[in-house]
């Protein structure tokens, strides 16, 4: 299930934090792949990536869906894998810099999301960029990423899994 929490500091171990279950989705079986990002002062989740839908937190802890758009390439692909499931994958980090982007020179927030074969049980890994703005619309998807895979054990497939990623700045 999705908790949240405000007031996080992580230079003090010692404080006592509650999280907050947030009620929206399916509420008796275990969700996750939510990407989080805040926009505006607000909080929002991608609750799944195609169709694109982004659901706001209510301070109740309920969820409204406010936000849902198709990625037309997204739809394609999928008519075409029925045994393929596209879900989210760690936070959305916002971009500002044209330089770093020269693809897409202007802000976006950009995240991961991965395609989950039901039939083969493999996984494969995209970065993907969606608007600031609402709707949030997709704006670009990459080609799928190489991640370095580890060797199969017990008769079971090689796996990589990007749960998210980090910003350096400087």
């Amino acid at each position: 299930q999705m908790y949240l929490a405000d007031s996080v500091d992580p230079t003090n171990s010692k404080r006592l934090v509650t999280g907050h279950r947030i009620r929206c989705g399916f509420t008796r079986i275990a969700e996750k792949n939510w990407i989080p990002f805040a926009r505006s002062g607000k909080m929002y989740f991608v609750y799944q990536p195609q169709p694109h839908e982004v659901v706001a937190v209510r301070e109740d802890g309920f969820c409204e869906k406010i936000y849902a758009t198709s990625n037309t390439p997204l739809q394609k692909v999928l008519r075409h894998h029925p045994t393929w499931h596209i879900r989210g994958s760690g936070q959305a980090v916002y971009v500002d810099d044209a330089s770093a982007t020269p693809n897409l020179p202007k802000p976006h927030f950009l995240a991961l999301f991965h395609i989950f074969d039901t039939a083969t049980g493999n996984y494969a890994h995209f970065a993907y960029r969606f608007s600031p703005d609402p709707p949030f619309k997709v704006l670009q998807v990459s080609e799928e990423l190489s991640l370095l895979t580890t060797s199969p054990t017990s008769g079971g497939i090689y796996f990589a899994f990007a749960s998210g990623f980090a910003v350096h700045d400087g």
